[in-house]
């Protein structure tokens, strides 16, 4: 039998709010066995793919804000041991890996200083505290954060400048500098004209596959010229050396950062590579993936539905 959307999305809401009110009865001091809740639920969300990807960032929000805020504030932490702020440490960061959000990036924040407020910060926290202030484009508390654990990152904290043009900008992207020092946040227009925005990454073999095909297709590759955008989604792979090699050894296809995927609504879906063909701003179609044999013929028909042939 094959279900419905609508029956298929039924049973998986019927099934987060039966692990959600499971895991609501667990008592206030087992933090872990609310993680393990969490960690269920986190399966749950994720199989749902009629959800975008702001959908889910917001679901994994409110299922985390409804057990761990259950009978606590993050301000009454301090009495908890170091065993359940590491637990605590970890739902906050799935939360907050998911959504890129502000508040919870702050309260996770707030948990691994008082995790570490006496023993030594382990390394694998540190990276992990970093690339989210980061990924959550809190730059201030990140550049604070990286002068007082030097070992949350191999590379300096890079210069930050803001164009101009930024301000009348619904979509907004970060473009690395050539030697790799500066980043700008910069507009980012797709609403003029026939434009591909990838979505890709330069440690993804599979964006990498896509851009050896593409450049080998002579009639594939002129067509895209002057049509195509190579953008990383917002995430915790913040490495401006990695895109700064990119661009380098893909020099037709430069690669920015999106700055935040929430002024994106129209992408529903950042797994790496996806081809979203739009005409004047409006989205037309798309192509998602590039599997052994490549997708050469599905962008062919892509370009077809924004005017290129």
């Amino acid at each position: 039998m094959i279900l419905s959307i609508p029956t298929l999305k039924n049973i998986i809401a019927f099934s987060l709010f039966f692990f959600l009110k499971l895991a609501m009865a667990v008592p206030t001091e087992s933090i872990a066995a609310k993680l393990k809740a969490f960690t269920s639920i986190e399966a749950q969300i994720l199989s749902d793919q009629s959800m975008s990807a702001t959908e889910q960032g917001k679901k994994f929000v409110a299922t985390y804000k409804a057990l761990f805020h259950q009978d606590k504030t993050p301000a009454t932490f301090d009495d908890l041991g170091a065993e359940d702020l590491e637990v605590l440490f970890l739902a906050a960061s799935k939360a907050a890996f998911y959504s890129n959000s502000v508040p919870i990036t702050g309260e996770m924040h707030a948990i691994f200083q008082k995790l570490h407020s006496a023993p030594q910060a382990k390394p694998a926290h540190l990276s992990t505290m970093y690339t989210a202030l980061l990924a959550a484009r809190m730059l201030p508390e990140a550049q604070k954060f990286l002068a007082q654990y030097p070992g949350a990152s191999s590379t300096p904290f890079p210069e930050f400048q803001t164009a101009k043009n930024i301000a009348s900008a619904n979509a907004s992207e970060w473009s690395i500098s050539s030697d790799g020092k500066t980043v700008t946040h910069q507009a980012l227009d797709i609403g003029n004209g026939a434009q591909v925005l990838v979505i890709s990454y330069p440690d993804c073999h599979f964006s990498q596959n896509a851009a050896k095909a593409i450049t080998a297709n002579l009639k594939l590759r002129d067509l895209l010229k002057g049509h195509m955008k190579w953008v990383a989604p917002q995430s915790r792979n913040f490495d401006v050396g990695t895109i700064r090699q990119w661009n380098l050894d893909y020099s037709d296809f430069p690669m920015t950062i999106i700055y935040k995927q929430d002024d994106m609504p129209m992408i529903d879906y950042w797994g790496t590579p996806g081809f979203y063909f739009f005409k004047n701003g409006a989205l037309k179609t798309k192509v998602i993936g590039w599997p052994r044999e490549g997708r050469v013929n599905e962008l062919m028909a892509g370009l077809k539905t924004i005017g290129i042939e």
